[in-house]
């Protein structure tokens, strides 16, 4: 892999050994991007400003598999992402907002990444397009946000998850019981 071209080795990185491995997986992104961080951050970011699913031309377009390998280079490089992620949170569009909290989960960060995420709870923009097999409204950015600030900080007796099954009520009610917490 460190003879690869950036692109080529995100190419490969989607193959299903590292899908499967996780720590296959980070060990690989280390090995191969570790004297090109800057590349490797900047290729993933990239990533996010596509929608994970979407119509094109009456097909379905899925990028989960783009978007999984991106979120795995945040994680093992968080220096080098945290502050992009940060800066691109705050001049993006709502579906790269979406990816972008989606993307921050997991992985380190620190004060920066907290602070975005709870500024988020307060972005009520949908973070993803409306699918014909969508049940309910879509998730919002203030959504994506709530469950990964209940995941990332263990954050207990609160709804472990906002899904699109949620009214948008619901939803609500239970980021103002977050926010009271936080």
């Amino acid at each position: 892999l460190k003879s690869l071209g950036t692109e080529e080795v995100f190419d490969r990185l989607m193959s299903s050994d590292f899908r499967i491995n996780r720590d296959l997986a980070y060990k690989a992104i280390y090995i191969a991007y570790t004297n090109r961080r800057a590349e490797a951050v900047s290729l993933a970011q990239s990533y996010l400003m596509l929608p994970l699913v979407e119509i094109v031309d009456g097909q379905r377009v899925t990028r989960v598999r783009d978007f999984n390998v991106a979120k795995k280079i945040f994680n093992v490089f968080p220096d080098e992402a945290t502050p992009i992620l940060v800066n691109l949170y705050n001049r993006s569009d709502e579906i790269t907002r979406g990816n972008i909290i989606r993307a921050s989960g997991g992985g380190s960060g620190g004060p920066p990444i907290k602070d975005m995420l709870v500024k988020a709870l307060d972005d009520k923009s949908f973070a993803e397009e409306g699918t014909p097999d969508l049940m309910g409204d879509p998730l919002r950015v203030c959504d994506l946000a709530y469950n990964q600030i209940v995941f990332r900080y263990g954050i207990r007796n609160v709804l472990r998850t906002i899904s699109s099954a949620h009214k948008i009520e619901t939803r609500d009610y239970h980021i103002n019981i977050l926010k009271g917490r936080l």
